[in-house]
């Protein structure tokens, strides 16, 4: 690399090997010892010669400046056989070199062991070179390529802390399984934080055999939608899948992510034995979407609260969510069993307690007995925030023009109930409002009026009068008469067996 036009030989075709060399200086050895220097006779360059320059490396391979030469032609189309390989290595370890030359013929001797175990798909390459090279030295692509190099000759263990000390995942598809696979089961299915990542990098590639969905399953967590894939593909492979049903129904119960969550459940339910805790969160989360959002549920869940409820004689230890959703679906149901009504007067009886009252109790009243005052009222609810001060204006129509302010009372949780006496003919007009920044927003509004018949009407002279002016309005005559009579007849009755003294 550094030799120049100063450089001559003293005979063209003659063997003479340069054994010293600088600008200015050069000392020959022919074949019988002879030596010359300062000689200038001849102008020319040895590497012209490329005979002359083999001839010489053969008797004098450790020169310098050969060796150099020698590596540079090997540089130019890569080592073929082990001594070119061998060269380039001693180069490295033997001479001074510039830092940028030597990592280029470090580099020629890592391609070398490559292709070569390439070649040799089933092993047997001494990959020794590769072993012992200091991996801080080359770059990502050499190290990545080692990778492959050392996976393909099966060695393993020396392939993945590789990987693992420099982060590599980059590797082959086909490879990555064939590493991820082994060293799961060298390390016993112990878990390892590299190898789990790896192990869901050869999962999201499809390639995922029995033992890395058995190794994720028990170790894996992350987001619910990669769980849920790998739970699902466990299955499939009918792997032992652990408590990751659990783990994840947690997860989406935590983060509110519902969708999927009844699959996992359902999952979760017939695989393993359940945690109490879990299921009360679950039951928990479904309930409060019905209750508040009037989603629609599997009847199972109502089968799941009527059994609790049968076994939980202490209704203070059952969740309030569970009650109000258990006897919102006994309201929408159009028969009850005698069973049912007996549980559902219970709940009942329980909630108004506690002063808890809603619009659908009245839909009761077609079941159990529900009190007067309520059968007797028209409510408003309004679902909002339960921190916030909320307003309700209403006016009753033909009577009132101006609006007046009235209670609203937050009977569970951000739901507010207000209720009304109104009679037939009556519209009573509302608007609710809920302080925000300080300021009143205006939330909601509407009218109602007193043109259904109170359900479950038990004898409640109010009740009676409203439903005569409503079937008077209606022109239902036979409804009108019967409703007349019964309440002249509920009238005797009561003046017969309870006389005014």
């Amino acid at each position: 690399e550094t030799m120049d036009e100063d450089i001559y030989l003293l005979r063209e075709g003659t063997a003479y090997v340069p054994l010293f060399l600088d600008k200015s200086v050069i000392l020959f050895q022919d074949g019988y010892g002879n030596r010359y220097t300062n000689i200038r006779y001849i102008k020319t360059l040895v590497m012209d010669k490329p005979d002359l320059e083999k001839r010489c490396f053969e008797v004098y391979p450790e020169h310098p400046m050969l060796c150099l030469r020698a590596c540079r032609q090997i540089g130019g189309q890569g080592a073929e056989t082990d001594e070119e390989a061998a060269l380039l290595e001693r180069a490295q370890k033997e001479l001074h070199l510039n830092p940028t030359y030597e990592k280029q013929l470090l580099s020629k001797s890592i391609a070398y062991y490559q292709r070569k175990a390439a070649a040799e798909e089933k092993g047997g390459t001494d990959l020794s070179y590769l072993l012992m090279l200091d991996k801080d030295r080359i770059s990502k692509e050499e190290r990545i390529g080692i990778c492959e190099t050392l996976v393909r000759q099966n060695y393993l263990i020396e392939a993945y802390d590789l990987m693992k000390k420099y982060g590599i995942t980059e590797i082959g598809a086909g490879r990555r399984l064939k590493l991820c696979t082994k060293m799961i089961l060298q390390n016993l299915f112990d878990e390892e934080r590299f190898l789990s990542w790896l192990a869901l990098q050869v999962f999201e590639e499809e390639n995922a055999d029995s033992v890395i969905l058995d190794y994720l399953c028990q170790y894996y967590n992350g987001p619910s939608e990669k769980m849920y894939r790998i739970l699902m593909q466990g299955i499939e492979y009918r792997v032992d899948t652990y408590d990751m049903e659990e783990r994840l129904l947690a997860q989406m119960l935590f983060s509110g992510e519902q969708d999927r969550m009844d699959g996992v459940f359902d999952l979760y339910a017939s695989r393993k034995k359940m945690t109490d805790s879990i299921v009360k969160a679950y039951f928990a989360v479904k309930c409060t979407d019905y209750f508040y959002n009037e989603t629609e549920l599997d009847g199972r869940i109502f089968e799941y609260l009527e059994g609790l409820v049968k076994n939980t004689p202490d209704r203070e230890r059952i969740p309030t969510i569970y009650l109000l959703s258990l006897t919102r679906y006994y309201a929408d149901q159009k028969s009850l069993s005698e069973e049912q009504k007996i549980l559902c007067q219970q709940v009942a009886d329980f909630l108004l307690d506690a002063g808890m009252v809603f619009p659908y109790f009245k839909r009761l009243g077609n079941f159990i007995q529900i009190p007067r005052e309520i059968l007797d009222k028209v409510m408003i609810q309004y679902k909002g925030d339960r921190t916030s001060r909320v307003v309700l204006r209403v006016r009753v129509l033909p009577d009132e023009e101006e609006f007046h302010e009235e209670e609203m009372r937050m009977v569970y949780k951000g739901i507010y109930i207000r209720q009304k006496v109104l009679f037939e003919g009556e519209i009573m007009e509302y608007e609710i409002y809920e302080e925000e920044n300080g300021a009143l927003v205006k939330k909601a509004g509407g009218e109602i009026d007193c043109k259904e018949v109170p359900a479950g009407d038990r004898g409640n002279r109010f009740s009676c009068l409203n439903s005569m002016s409503l079937f008077l309005s209606t022109k239902e005559d036979a409804k009108l008469k019967e409703a007349m009579t019964k309440y002249v007849t509920d009238n005797m009755t009561v003046e017969e067996l309870f006389p005014l003294k």
